[in-house]
């Protein structure tokens, strides 16, 4: 699905989990209830692992990357921010670690992408006496609407996380990189 600096996600079909001795009989019964929860009731999931193609340096920084990733995302609880579902019942510093988590409906940056085409094709044209003619309100008025809730929904985010004593290197880039 999609490819980063030191991971690659990939999207989760179905489910096959290995026998572990050393959980508790509630752990357990959480992991089968996991699996269930793909199978029958489609949820959709994504894992994230360690690209394979790492040249050793990088490959050192990614699963460290991964393995903070992961602590951060256990104490997180929040409607705009992923939730990790599930994690490798494997010591994070280990190069075969992953984390499932919920699969994003669409990224932020294919949502402005998105945005830009529609205000393009709505935006009508230009006169120099008269300025914007043609141009369709309606749409241009859902569109700001649109990236107002998703900005509101943004600042929400960044505010939880910042109550939490973290700030988010990868949105701030992002956000950055589309305002330039």
């Amino acid at each position: 699905m999609g490819k980063g600096g030191f991971s690659v996600v990939s999207d989760i079909q179905s489910i096959h989990l290995d026998e572990v001795y050393d959980t508790s009989d509630a752990e357990g019964k959480l992991r089968q209830g996991f699996k269930h929860s793909i199978q029958d009731n489609n949820r959709n999931y994504v894992i994230k692992m360690l690209r394979t193609d790492l040249p050793d340096e990088e490959h050192t920084k990614g699963v460290v990357d991964l393995a903070i990733e992961a602590e951060f995302l256990k104490s997180l609880s929040h409607p705009n921010i992923i939730t990790m579902r599930a994690h490798a019942n494997s010591d994070p510093l280990e190069p075969r670690f992953f984390v499932v988590l919920d699969k994003l409906v669409i990224t932020l940056e294919r949502k402005m992408n998105f945005w830009r085409q529609e205000v393009g094709e709505s935006v009508g044209f230009w006169t120099p006496c008269v300025g914007y003619c043609c141009a369709k309100s309606h749409i241009l008025h859902r569109l700001w609407m649109e990236r107002l809730m998703v900005s509101r929904d943004i600042a929400m985010a960044i505010r939880y996380l910042h109550s939490q004593g973290i700030v988010y290197r990868d949105l701030v880039c992002t956000v950055l990189m589309y305002c330039l």
